[in-house]
């Protein structure tokens, strides 16, 4: 079990949280420098992935996608085989608006906690839809991101599908704001209210 010290008696563990320095910062960006895609279908089925050292707030999460037919999109604590729902952030059902791709905000205002997050993209039949590659990839400080990945033979809960590393990276962009703890000294009223405590203790 847990225990907390009292507050009297360690002021100086009090601790507050900052707030956010600005709205909306990026936290991964990847871009491309050619018309590459990958195709998702009915039978395949394509993820990338992140890690947050910290809290985040805010947080909104957007991918480079084409269509040729309708696709669902997953935010995810974990993927693979065995998993199911309860791992899931959020789901978005999507039809993309330009063949080629279109930059498409999948999740917005999802605060998160620190840990490693999924984004998996599925066509919805065979028809499927296409995620643009990237070919580079930057991140803000106490993100890191993770190798992109697929499945073929798409389980019928698609992040339980059994899933690959794959050689490309997809072109995604998460934004949000970083929730830092900083150290408080305690006030002088509550330092003296521990000091008057004490002396009531003796």
């Amino acid at each position: 079990m847990k225990r907390s010290l009292p507050l009297f008696a360690c002021p100086a563990l009090a601790t507050v949280f900052s707030l956010p320095s600005s709205q909306g910062a990026t936290l991964v960006s990847t871009t491309s420098s050619t018309n590459d895609v990958s195709f998702s279908n009915d039978q395949f089925v394509f993820a990338t992935s992140w890690t947050f050292g910290v809290d985040h707030t805010g947080v909104s999460v957007s991918a480079l996608l084409g269509y040729f037919g309708e696709g669902r999109a997953h935010l995810m604590r974990d993927i693979g085989t065995g998993i199911t729902a309860a791992s899931e952030v959020g789901r978005l059902d999507f039809t993309p608006t330009s063949m080629m791709g279109a930059t498409m905000t999948l999740f917005q205002n999802v605060d998160l906690v620190a840990g490693t997050y999924y984004l998996v993209i599925q066509g919805k039949d065979s028809s499927g839809v296409n995620w643009r590659v990237a070919s580079a990839a930057s991140t803000a400080e106490n993100v890191t991101i993770n190798s992109a990945m697929y499945a073929y033979g798409v389980n019928s809960y698609a992040p339980a599908s059994d899933f690959t590393t794959n050689g490309n990276q997809f072109v995604y962009t998460v934004t949000g704001n970083a929730v830092v703890p900083e150290p408080a000294s305690a006030t002088p009223a509550l330092a003296g209210a521990a000091l008057f405590v004490l002396r009531r203790r003796r």
